[in-house]
């Protein structure tokens, strides 16, 4: 496995990345535990929150990460390491760069983001999106069922019912509250 640190001669002084970390915060929602990466190149969920500690064997001036973009990250010295922090919505090629002539002090590093893919939703009853009174029925059947990669909230059912015919109209709505059966991340709801 080829290593991330290389040395950079800075003058005289060699200065070499001898210790990387990474907390990685991932957003509140997803559930994840938040953890610590010992290398560069990581993989995290779309929006973590990313704080680099690194620490080098000599005294470079500045530390910056630069980002494929063109976006920079000025690290800050403290207590003998170099630390900032970022959040990241998308993926990203970087690498550590030292003082002002923006001197390489790591390859090319990835960070490769993963997207929060959005809840799917299946409905299993009515067939129907409009459905019609028929003469003397007096409730529906509604059943969906819900997956998401992170699990799911709570889930609410929005009812607006038109009530009448012609300029005699009246339509009203009302929000409930749904249970749902099944693990957090895939759910059946149903209601009368």
């Amino acid at each position: 496995r080829r290593s991330a640190a290389t040395a950079v001669i800075a003058g005289s002084t060699a200065l070499r990345l001898v210790s990387q970390e990474i907390f990685i915060q991932p957003p509140a929602y997803t559930g994840l535990v938040e953890r610590r990466e010992k290398t560069l190149s990581i993989r995290v969920p779309e929006n973590s929150r990313l704080t680099w500690r690194l620490q080098f064997s000599g005294e470079p001036r500045q530390v910056l990460l630069a980002f494929h973009d063109k976006s920079t990250l000025a690290l800050e010295q403290n207590n003998g390491a170099w630390t900032g922090s970022k959040t990241l919505s998308k993926s990203a090629l970087y690498r550590v760069l030292l003082s002002s002539e923006k001197q390489a002090a790591s390859v090319l590093q990835q960070i490769d983001v993963v997207a929060d893919k959005p809840p799917q939703i299946r409905v299993l009853a009515p067939d129907r999106s409009l459905s019609l009174l028929d003469a003397g029925q007096t409730s529906w059947s509604l059943g969906f069922e819900a997956s998401d990669d992170f699990g799911l909230a709570a889930a609410q059912l929005r009812i607006t019912l038109a009530q009448g015919s012609g300029e005699n109209i009246t339509v009203s709505a009302r929000t409930m509250a749904l249970p749902g059966k099944g693990d957090a991340r895939k759910r059946i709801y149903r209601h009368q």
